[in-house]
């Protein structure tokens, strides 16, 4: 009886401190990339949100991929940094 007490303590913990939260990853077209630096400075730009885990500019395709915590940041609130830095989000996919 105690472990299951124990077992429900743990998973409370890990849901309320975010370890089990399924990542999001959205995929964002990118128009207006126009060299190598464009891309390195959304990537930048992209890694200091909070609840952003993981960046990927892939100039050559003009794409972001983000993969983010969806509980502390949206999709919106990526497409206007996009646009903040000079860039026009197109299309996105989420998984």
């Amino acid at each position: 009886m105690k472990m299951k007490s124990f077992a429900r303590t743990l998973i409370a913990v890990a849901l309320f401190t975010g370890m089990l939260l399924a990542a999001t990853t959205a995929r964002i077209g990118v128009k207006g990339m126009t060299c190598q630096m464009c891309a390195r400075g959304l990537q930048a730009s992209l890694s200091r949100v909070a609840g952003v885990e993981k960046v990927h500019v892939d100039y050559q395709r003009k794409q972001v991929v983000v993969v983010y915590d969806s509980h502390r940041v949206t999709l919106g609130r990526l497409r206007r940094l996009i646009e903040a830095q000079g860039f026009h989000p197109v299309k996105a996919t989420i998984r």
